[in-house]
């Protein structure tokens, strides 16, 4: 039998990989066909064992090129490419004051794509589909989301 001593020992270690470590910061940047100007106003960033949480908030400062997927680099870990990411936020057009609802999926093992939640579309990435405008100052994109690495 284990004695006390490994018991314990192997508490400690398993309440040391369930406790969240502390947030760090992150620097997302925003594409759209090519890279398009931000102000990072929230970008950070948890890890939980082999998840990664992240949130960001930027608003757009350049201009994109409408018609075409906006994609989000810059995550913190190289994520796992087989099990994809998953999350939710909005990108407000200021042009237009109107909002539009998106679902994080991995667009590769280091960006996000947001995409429509349409389901009446054969592109679902956002920039291409609903929202089809070219991203342009003062629009938002906001997000919450988590992948495994």
């Amino acid at each position: 039998p284990a004695s006390s001593g490994s018991i314990m020992q192997l508490f400690g270690e398993m309440s040391r990989w369930a406790t969240p470590r502390a947030c760090r910061a992150a620097s997302p940047a925003s594409t759209q066909s090519f890279a398009v100007g931000a102000t990072v106003n929230l970008g950070r960033y948890w890890i939980n064992g082999r998840r990664c949480t992240c949130e960001f908030h930027l608003t757009c400062t350049g201009f994109g090129s409408a018609s075409n997927a906006i994609v989000i680099s810059g995550l913190p870990v190289t994520a796992n490419a087989s099990v994809g990411a998953q999350g939710y936020g909005y990108l407000y057009d200021a042009s237009a004051s109107n909002s539009f609802p998106f679902i994080v999926t991995l667009g590769s093992t280091t960006t996000i794509k947001l995409s429509s939640t349409s389901a009446n579309a054969a592109d679902l990435s956002l920039g291409a589909t609903s929202f089809t405008a070219a991203l342009a100052t003062n629009d938002i994109i906001n997000a919450t989301f988590e992948y495994t690495y």
